[in-house]
């Protein structure tokens, strides 16, 4: 450029599509007597971020669903994905055909129960846990079936599977949508979030329907409880489209711990309480009580 001194451009290449660089091709406009001079850097190739357990949303209520293309499952297919719920029945995901379907659901808050029917007549397996799965916590499922079985997977170690009944396997015909968070008639909906969606191992990007402004569908796993509705140092428990304060451990009540339940003491008051009956323990007793004062004895 007819400078004496070198000059410096760079940046960042962050388009995916565009990486990783395998070529760089340079041109001068110049001739090959005119001296000038080039030179470059490419630095490493940096992976930042989880695009699979960080493509997470939240369905806010219950009739909210995200719709998916048609799932071919034919023979051969599988779904897997996490989620985080304090339902204790819902329908993860359905699809249908003229006959045949597929269902995932919640079923009491402990089991989870993959129903299906290729012709032969319904079929389901269900997996029951020891702990809860509606316990506002991320759990893992997957649901496969070939010609051979169907099969549940837990937390990537509870298993559940059943076979198919002898003779020809019937592909699945499914004609609707895959429809994740309710039926295909947007009943016994999911609240909660869902991650990590793989379908035959092809991650589905549910973040760019949340972006699309889809209904009672939110970017992100966010939950009543993160505006800290409960006053008072109340408990707050999560429901996704709703949630209820714990006030037992405040001296308030009320929905939301705001009402206060105490008394204004005297230096000649008292509060006595008597235990009754079967009531009384003579082991522990456990007594909490919360109280402010100006007075340095009492």
């Amino acid at each position: 450029g007819g400078y004496d001194m070198w000059q410096v451009d760079g940046g960042d290449i962050t388009d995916k599509e565009n990486l990783p660089v395998k070529q760089l091709r340079f041109g001068d406009t110049g001739n090959a007597l005119d001296e000038k001079e080039g030179r470059y850097t490419l630095g490493p190739l940096i992976c930042e971020g989880d695009d699979l357990f960080n493509n997470v949303v939240t369905f806010r209520v219950s009739d909210s669903t995200i719709n998916l293309p048609t799932f071919q499952m034919g023979h051969n297919g599988d779904i897997y994905f996490e989620f985080r719920t304090a339902v204790q029945n819902a329908v993860l995901f359905h699809s249908k055909g003229p006959n045949d379907y597929i269902k995932l659901s919640i079923v009491s808050g402990n089991q989870l129960q993959f129903q299906y029917q290729a012709g032969s007549g319904p079929m389901a397996v269900t997996r029951e846990t020891s702990y809860s799965l509606a316990d506002d916590q991320w759990h893992s499922v997957s649901v496969e079936r070939n010609r051979k079985e169907a099969m549940l997977v837990v937390d990537g170690a509870l298993k559940a599977e059943i076979r198919e009944p002898p003779g020809p396997v019937r592909a699945l015909h499914l004609t609707s949508e895959l429809v994740i968070g309710a039926t295909t008639d947007y009943r016994d909906g999911f609240t909660g979030c869902i991650r990590a969606l793989l379908i035959n191992g092809q991650h589905i990007d549910l973040r760019s329907y949340a972006r699309n402004g889809i209904y009672g569908i939110s970017e992100g796993c966010i939950g009543k409880c993160q505006s800290s509705p409960c006053l008072n140092n109340g408990t707050c428990h999560e429901r996704y489209d709703g949630y209820w304060c714990d006030c037992r451990w405040t001296a308030f009540k009320g929905p939301i711990c705001a009402d206060e339940i105490g008394v204004n003491m005297r230096p000649s008051s008292m509060v006595k309480y008597d235990f009754m009956g079967s009531w009384r323990s003579t082991i522990a007793e456990h007594i909490r009580v919360g109280f402010t004062t100006t007075n340095p004895k009492g």
